[in-house]
């Protein structure tokens, strides 16, 4: 079964058992910002505890401080990053678990979740109003769609 369709970011295309997301504009700019900004913080985070252990130099307690409460709001996103989201664009329509669907609050679009076997999760929105997510759910083959209100 050969199938396209139009996410809110990227082209969705099911073909020989297979979903690849191809997104329309890739973000590497920015993920490779957030990626350097990351680790110039753990560098930062690393040297802070290594003075305060090896030196006892108690200055660096407080940037230890100042750095954990900056990373603190920040500790659940980029967990999600990490560890719960997929970074696969094709994924086997055998290793999807569980599909669940989501109306945003804006009230025109509806986010799909992939739910596959090893646990990570592939989010996915499409439009209401262009009547792809009702097509998308068929095509998969997923019985056991969640809804959520």
């Amino acid at each position: 079964m050969n199938a396209a369709f139009i996410s809110l970011d990227s082209r969705v295309t099911i073909k020989n058992g297979w979903i690849t997301v191809k997104k329309f504009k890739t973000d590497t700019e920015e993920g490779f910002t957030r990626f350097i900004a990351f680790v110039a913080l753990l560098a930062l985070l690393a040297f802070c505890l290594y003075r305060i252990i090896e030196d006892k130099a108690y200055f660096f307690t407080v940037q230890l401080l100042l750095v954990l409460i900056w990373l603190a709001p920040h500790i659940k996103r980029i967990y999600t990053f990490l560890f719960v989201i997929t970074w696969k664009s094709a994924i086997r329509m055998d290793d999807i678990r569980q599909v669940t669907t989501l109306p945003l609050e804006n009230g025109l679009e509806t986010r799909v979740t992939l739910h596959l076997v090893n646990g990570r999760k592939k989010f996915l929105t499409f439009r209401d109003a262009e009547n792809q997510l009702p097509h998308f759910i068929r095509s998969i083959g997923i019985k056991g769609v969640i809804q959520h209100a």
